[in-house]
């Protein structure tokens, strides 16, 4: 998996990763290691294009839920009570990570493991940078 990463607009706490080739288990670790640079380096929000990424495997939800357990390091207390009682009620989208385009088969795996449920999904990156 080839993964380029930019930051929006200038803004060091936006993190773009643009993903291609299969997300499995021979390219989840380049996925952290992206993810955990561009956290060391300021990013507190991340919109992930997955338009070129054919195949994913249990091992790019698990880097999915690690990316989301890094950022929910930073959260407040008030911003965790959110988080719960979203999820009680059904209707939380975690608000620092953001996927984009994700084809059918990925779109798939995605829904199979629940992950939509707290993932926004978006047509285009425009789109995911302006629901932050």
């Amino acid at each position: 998996m080839e993964i380029s990463v930019i930051n929006s607009n200038g803004r060091a706490d936006v993190a773009i990763m643009r993903l291609s080739g299969n997300f499995d288990s021979e390219g989840y670790e380049k996925f952290d290691s992206a993810a955990e640079a561009a956290y060391r380096g300021g990013a507190r929000y991340f919109v992930i294009n997955l338009s070129e990424v054919p195949y994913m495997s249990s091992a790019g939800i698990r880097s999915f839920i690690g990316l989301y357990k890094t950022l929910s390091k930073d959260m407040s207390e008030q911003e965790k009570q959110a988080v719960r009682t979203g999820i009680r009620e059904g209707g939380y989208a975690f608000p620092y990570q953001k996927l984009v385009n994700p084809t059918d088969r990925v779109q798939e795996v995605l829904n199979t493991s629940g992950l939509v449920m707290y993932l926004g999904i978006y047509k285009n990156e425009q789109e995911a940078l302006e629901s932050f």
